[in-house]
């Protein structure tokens, strides 16, 4: 006997109770539905299944992703029934990358851009939990790439042939080395990196 059912939209708000006979306030997973706001706890903060988004900034800050309201893409597209898919090129912190593809044979690594022994000495609070990174093939990263051989990790400025002193020729060093080895990345995942890096350190601006 069912006593309880309803219809969802999109992003969680009740369309219509097909069946009320019990009160029931459990909603998409990990959500209980408040009913003096209308909204949806979630653990650390609310979440409003009008507009799709949490109410307040994510807890873990830049470790959830850059947008820090955002519950998920598009409910209707953006799906991972058996928890396995991982993105080549994701932009993210190099925490939820590595986190990510831990214990999946997926062939990819979590690549700091900036390049993290430098970024320390040069951004003021460098964390290489949270630092920028992408998703990139282990091939070109950890072990050779045919002549192309592995990104440029040097502690020297081609430019200049002398040590780095700025987190923007870093940055810029890296991107480069990104479209040497990995010719195929998108344009539109490089500059994610670049505004990534300069919405969180000023020493990029």
């Amino acid at each position: 006997q069912i006593v309880w059912q309803a219809k969802y939209r999109a992003w969680g708000a009740v369309e219509k109770l097909v069946v009320n006979e019990v009160e029931q306030n459990l909603r998409f997973q990990g959500q209980y539905f408040d009913v003096e706001t209308g909204l949806h706890y979630n653990t650390f903060r609310y979440y409003d299944p009008e507009i799709g988004r949490f109410t307040t900034q994510d807890p873990i800050g830049l470790l959830g992703g850059e947008n820090l309201y955002q519950y998920a893409p598009n409910t209707q597209s953006w799906i991972d029934a058996l928890g396995l898919a991982c993105d080549k090129w994701t932009v993210s912190s190099h925490k939820a990358n590595k986190s990510a593809v831990k214990g999946k044979k997926l062939g990819l690594d979590s690549h700091h851009v900036g390049q993290k022994d430098l970024m320390k000495d040069l951004v003021e609070g460098y964390d290489p939990a949270t630092g920028p990174a992408m998703l990139v093939p282990k091939v070109g990263h950890t072990s050779l790439k045919g002549n192309l051989g592995v990104v440029s990790r040097s502690k020297i400025n081609p430019t200049t042939r002398l040590p780095f002193t700025s987190a923007r020729d870093v940055l810029a060093r890296d991107i480069k080395e990104l479209r040497r080895v990995y010719p195929e990345v998108p344009n539109t995942k490089l500059q994610e990196l670049i505004q990534l890096n300069k919405s969180m350190y000023p020493e990029m601006r």
